[in-house]
């Protein structure tokens, strides 16, 4: 497809990066001359020099015959009124970021005034992440699929857990109802079969109810943590979206921020925290205010290292849960985090929905991509299908179908009732199928079969 990124920031390079590598035509559009040649010289893509609200900037990016017009630079106003010239000029779909909160309730106004298509908010979609985080301190990661019916749980096996050294046949005889989707070893990323044997230290990806995920966090961890009390370092906009989130679940809620008149504002805004002014990097206001005390410490602030320094501190004074925001994740291997802890990192999540759109739009006559999650550098994908009725798996149990290697079936989804599928259960239409799968460029389900 023919797709236009305007913003080279970090949602654009990622976008650009992806979608290239998924042979799509891109052309990318910023006003940094020297940011706009060094991505160009390292993807395989065009770029326009230019501010996108413009209309030249558009004609010259060939914006008319454009299928996707992506907008995701820093400004909101920028982002809408290159989207509606964009849509003016014939572009097919329009995505854009949306930022401010004073917006987010206008979005549907935006939408249908504007035809824009897909509206996306990275700190919204962040304290939603965060807030599951929340709910199951346990895990490193919760991803939730299927509009949050059923979620994939990455969890650190202890050592002398009672699954360090079992197969993948004797978990699932001692937990029937949970499906280990996959095992992160090292660097290695393993789709498993039955034979295969869990070590401790073993990141393993599990799906399933979430009172059975419970059973399983319950037998590996024993006594379940329970998050009562949460402090934030940051009162940015992600805190903003995720104070009414916890507050949902009874919480006691303390936010820090170095500048006053930030604070002033989320005190006005949320009456009902404790808002405190002060540097929340500095250890000796976290002893003051009695940080260990506190179940969960989540650190929002625009610095990367400051948030790791801060989760590291969170993690040695045993406080139950500890994240951080971080944009450059090669932080987390060049310190030896990776896997070990929960980040959130807002543009690749953003960047994740609006691949999973792009794809669903690309095929729109086969199974539509419903939801995508990509870990490993996107080497591995969790995705969502929908299953229509031009799919060919459809009608057919799994051992009949011809399986491409790397590929698991993980979730069978029918009714609203969830299957842990085996070789026996059909796929049918209407279904919503979890695929697991280390395939490239996978655009619905029948990509995941070697059909004649």
């Amino acid at each position: 497809m023919e797709i236009v990124v305007c913003g080279a920031g970090k949602i654009g390079e990622t976008l650009c990066r992806v979608l290239a590598q998924e042979d799509h035509n891109i052309v990318l559009i910023d006003k940094d001359r020297i940011r706009l040649e060094k991505l160009i010289n390292n993807i395989d893509m065009t770029g326009v020099c230019g501010d996108a609200v413009l209309y030249d900037t558009q004609m010259e990016a060939n914006v008319p015959d454009c299928d996707i017009f992506i907008a995701v630079t820093p400004s909101d106003d920028s982002n809408l009124i290159a989207s509606v010239t964009a849509k003016a000029l014939g572009a097919k779909r329009i995505i854009t970021r949306v930022r401010n909160p004073q917006y987010m309730h206008q979005t549907k106004f935006f939408a249908d005034s504007f035809k824009i298509d897909y509206i996306i908010n990275p700190e919204l979609e962040t304290a939603r992440d965060l807030a599951r985080m929340i709910q199951m301190p346990e895990a490193i990661s919760v991803e939730h699929f299927n509009h949050g019916r059923f979620n994939i749980v990455n969890l650190v096996v202890p050592e002398k857990s009672v699954i360090d050294g079992m197969n993948l046949i004797d978990f699932r005889r001692n937990f029937p109802n949970v499906l280990i989707c996959i095992i992160k070893r090292d660097d290695e990323n393993i789709i498993p079969i039955g034979s295969d044997k869990i070590h401790a230290e073993d990141n393993i990806f599990v799906t399933g109810q979430i009172n059975d995920i419970r059973h399983l966090i319950q037998k590996l961890y024993g006594t379940r943590r329970l998050i009562h009390s949460v402090m934030i370092v940051g009162a940015g906009r992600i805190t903003n979206h995720l104070i009414p989130r916890l507050e949902r679940f009874g919480l006691d809620i303390t936010v820090i921020d170095v500048k006053k008149d930030i604070c002033r504002q989320m005190a006005t805004d949320h009456p009902n925290i404790v808002m405190i002014h002060g540097d929340g990097t500095d250890q000796r206001l976290l002893a003051e205010e009695r940080a260990e005390a506190y179940d969960a410490l989540i650190c929002l602030t625009g610095i990367d290292e400051e948030n790791l320094v801060l989760a590291i501190y969170g993690s040695q004074m045993k406080i139950g849960k500890t994240i951080a925001k971080v944009n450059r994740i090669n932080l987390l291997k060049v310190l030896d985090l990776e896997d070990r802890l929960s980040v959130v990192t807002p543009h690749q999540i953003i960047a994740n929905k609006i691949i999973r759109y792009v794809r669903s739009v690309a095929d729109l006559d086969h199974a539509n991509i419903e939801g995508l999650y990509r870990l490993a550098d996107g080497k591995v994908e969790m995705i969502q299908f929908l299953v229509s009725d031009k799919c060919q798996a459809a009608g057919h149990t799994l051992l009949e179908l011809p399986t491409k290697p790397n590929v698991l079936i993980s979730v069978i989804v029918r009714n609203d009732q969830l299957i842990l599928p085996t070789g026996q259960d059909k796929i049918l239409t209407g279904d919503r199928v979890l695929a697991i799968t280390t395939q490239s460029d996978v655009s619905h389900l029948d990509d995941l079969f070697k059909f004649d």
